[in-house]
């Protein structure tokens, strides 16, 4: 069975969900394909808009916090950052970030998931690993831990019993080691039961919190929280957070929030079901399938070739946005050669192609810096087109956004999400005819 729709993204997270639910505004039939849950999933449930390209290594609290400053910097100092791309295209890449940040704030908010109110600042605050983190946005739940807020503030590191993926004894004494002499803080650690959880992952202690044991959790801690802000470990509800906030609120517990999250991630796959009920809400059809092939004729894309439910299906469309991700969501695959499996577009390295090159080039020695092979994707021009081997546009109706990019390491350089918006929201207008 074919079928036919005005503009077809392929990929649901971040990017491609922005992308398509921008693209409803033009009015037009709009499908999403996707293979499941990609990186957005197992994000910390933040939003990191943009880092401080200045910042001095192991003095963070010197950083800018001001992202609009620093998506500007960024554009100014990489010519190859996503950016700096949108800059070079005659974009404001820092206005625009604004205003793409404030139509995902109004979709989410609009299907049961606040977003911690947007700012100009980048917020503080506190992950699993004993630090903390720059971000531009957060879930409610987790921006009312933003640490410059609660600065000279008495703060509980609540941890729980036969969780080890949060040791709150550790985070907090990491804390009070590393910002306690700069005024944050103090901070100290309790441990709690919830009642049917006997062990595992964050994951299965949010069900377990949800399920039956919040009520009696928050008798616990009404008394902890007096007078001090309780950090959760990231396990404020899966499918029913709301729920569980207001249950603690209405027990007496109201100065409270959540940490970051690390994969398993609860806000991170909590973030994921809100995009897709926006989708749903705002009437783009979800198809579960890969795309195993693309007609392509004189500079235009036809129609895709997809299996679907394990059928395979002609999807005809007259737009069309790549926003598959990179090597976890499989949008660059790198086994023998470097790919871009969809299209077969050329992958990218700064201004090098890349294909049967040696991945250790592209890797440093130590494991935390900034490494090339993170930065790898697919060019695009200004417009956000993607750039054939001759990098001229590839197709006049191909749209590409999010970390397939070229440019950028999505999940380290302090633009992640950010960038997936900035990009979802552009290549979503663009499609859409720019509405």
């Amino acid at each position: 069975m074919d079928k036919k729709f005005d503009i077809v993204v392929i990929g649901s997270g971040m990017a491609g969900a922005v992308a398509a639910l921008k693209a409803v505004d033009s009015g037009k039939k709009i499908a999403v394909i996707r293979k499941g849950y990609g990186s957005t999933a197992l994000s910390s449930g933040a939003i990191d808009l943009a880092a401080d390209p200045l910042g001095i290594p192991g003095r963070p609290l010197e950083d800018n916090r001001d992202w609009q400053k620093n998506v500007k910097e960024i554009a100014r100092r990489d010519e190859f950052h996503p950016y700096a791309v949108l800059a070079a295209g005659g974009y404001a890449p820092d206005l625009e970030l604004a205003q793409a940040l404030n139509f995902i704030y109004r979709e989410l908010q609009g299907v049961g998931l606040p977003l911690f109110p947007v700012t100009g600042r980048n917020l503080t605050l506190v992950n699993p690993l004993g630090g903390f983190k720059f971000t531009g946005l957060a879930q409610e739940s987790q921006g009312k831990g933003d640490l410059e807020k609660l600065k000279g503030k008495k703060t509980v590191i609540l941890g729980v019993k036969n969780l080890p993926d949060f040791p709150a004894d550790y985070i907090a004494r990491a804390l009070n080691d590393s910002i306690g002499s700069q005024g944050y803080g103090p901070f100290s650690s309790q441990e709690i039961e919830i009642p049917g959880f006997g062990g595992g992952t964050t994951f299965e202690a949010a069900v377990a919190l949800e399920s039956e044991g919040v009520e009696k959790v928050a008798s616990l801690l009404a008394g902890i929280s007096a007078g001090g802000h309780l950090i959760f470990p990231p396990i404020l509800g899966a499918l029913r957070s709301r729920e569980v906030t207001e249950t603690l609120q209405k027990s007496g517990v109201l100065d409270f929030s959540e940490s970051l999250a690390v994969p398993t991630s609860i806000p991170g796959y909590r973030l994921q079901a809100a995009l897709d009920r926006a989708l749903e809400k705002r009437g783009v059809s979800i198809l579960n399938g890969r795309v195993i092939s693309a007609t392509v004729a004189d500079h235009r894309l036809h129609s895709l070739e997809a299996e679907i439910q394990g059928q395979k299906e002609k999807m005809e469309g007259q737009n069309f946005i790549l926003a598959t991700g990179k090597y976890l969501s499989g949008g660059i695959e790198r086994d023998r050669v470097f790919r871009e499996p969809v299209f077969d577009l050329p992958v990218f390295i700064g201004e090098k192609p890349v294909k049967e090159d040696f991945i250790k080039d592209f890797l440093l020695r130590e494991a935390l810096g900034p490494h090339p092979a993170f930065r790898a994707g697919i060019r695009v021009n200004g417009k956000l087109s993607p750039l054939n081997r001759s990098k001229q546009v590839f197709a006049e109706n191909l749209w590409a956004a999010g970390s397939v990019l070229a440019g950028y390491d999505s999940t380290g350089d302090g633009a992640g999400l950010g960038v997936a918006i900035l990009t979802g929201f552009k290549a979503g207008q663009e499609a859409g005819g720019g509405a």
